[in-house]
């Protein structure tokens, strides 16, 4: 059982240190960041749906691009690509 409260208390003094807790917070924005952009790829786009927040603005309004010709992929390269 001594143990036990060895781990718990090295866990509370982890949760303390400000540089552990900033790199959790990295991670899981991370991981959260890329489960998303997964889920978009993987389920939104083929189904024609919108997410909500930000995310479904912003595919809302490439949507409206497409339809007046304006084929952005998103890179930042995509107008310019041939230009001389």
């Amino acid at each position: 059982m001594s143990s036990w409260n060895d781990v718990t208390k090295k866990v509370r003094e982890l949760r303390k240190n400000f540089i552990v807790r900033c790199v959790i917070s990295f991670v899981a924005v991370l991981a959260s960041a890329l489960l998303q952009s997964y889920v978009i790829l993987a389920f939104i786009r083929p189904a024609g749906l919108l997410s909500s927040g930000f995310t479904g603005l912003a595919i809302l309004i490439d949507r409206i691009a497409e339809l007046y010709g304006n084929n952005h992929d998103g890179s930042g390269y995509g107008q310019y690509d041939n230009y001389q």
